[in-house]
């Protein structure tokens, strides 16, 4: 090869040289600059970001969230919630004791008794439940009917020359279609202390009622009332007495529990 020759040659492999170097040196400092603009883009946007969030106003966290829609399943379930509380409620309300209210604890037991017996009872069931409270007591027959008397004391049981004290009383009329068999006419319950006398009466004679139907049902007689009541007979003929109508047995032993001294 001539000395032309070697040198063209020799200059070309130099220009491929320095066109290879400046491309390297191109591609390097293209990809530093291009993440150095990469990285000031990102950090302009987390800036603008930062920023949006420290603008917006302070009570954006404050405000009310919007209100759930419910389904009608769940409206439905909701109101039958509501009316179990409010049905709970009224009953707790309900059963709160008057403070009027007797309670059973404030019995005595011829109360009790006098309280467990009714008009729709016949000889034998009484008989049995006197007999349940082991309390002393005496059962007389007479021509129309029976009569059990029950006390505390067995002085008291006698049905005439007894000695003074509480009582229960119950009166049974015979039946007229079956001389073995007893109604029930009247019970009474007598307490010494407030010397008052409550009773229900459903049939037959018992003090100034003649049969008088009409009639039955609670009475307390307190001697010492004044109140009045007039029993008009079927002849047409009165009488008045201190019998005070009540309409339960707690008002009867009400008004006795308020008359004690």
């Amino acid at each position: 090869m001539s000395s032309l020759g070697m040198i063209c040659m020799g200059m070309i492999k130099s220009a491929v040289k320095w066109f290879l170097i400046a491309f390297v040196v191109l591609i390097v400092l293209g990809v530093l600059f291009g993440g150095s603009d990469n990285q000031t883009t990102m950090e302009q946007t987390k800036s603008t970001t930062d920023t949006n969030i420290d603008t917006q106003p302070a009570n954006t966290a404050t405000q009310p969230a919007e209100p759930k829609m419910m389904s009608p399943t769940e409206e439905a379930e909701k109101a039958f919630d509501d009316t179990l509380i409010t049905e709970d409620s009224v009953s707790e309300k309900d059963n709160t004791p008057d403070q009027n209210e007797i309670k059973s604890t404030d019995y005595d037991q011829l109360q009790l008794l006098y309280n467990s017996i009714n008009e729709n009872m016949g000889y034998n069931e009484v008989l049995a439940i006197v007999n349940s409270t082991n309390l002393p007591y005496s059962d007389v027959k007479y021509s129309e009917g029976r009569q059990i008397k029950v006390a505390f004391d067995k002085k008291v049981t006698p049905q005439k020359y007894a000695e003074s004290g509480d009582y229960v009383s119950i009166h049974f009329d015979e039946n007229p279609d079956n001389e073995n068999e007893y109604i029930f006419s009247t019970l009474e319950y007598f307490n010494n202390d407030a010397f008052i006398k409550i009773f229900q009466y459903e049939r037959g004679t018992y003090w100034s009622f003649r049969d008088s139907y009409e009639y039955k049902g609670l009475y307390i007689n307190d001697f010492n009332s004044d109140y009045e009541f007039e029993i008009t007979y079927d002849n047409g003929n009165k009488n008045t007495v201190n019998w005070i109508p009540a309409k339960t047995k707690e008002e009867q032993f009400e008004y006795i529990f308020t008359h004690l001294d």
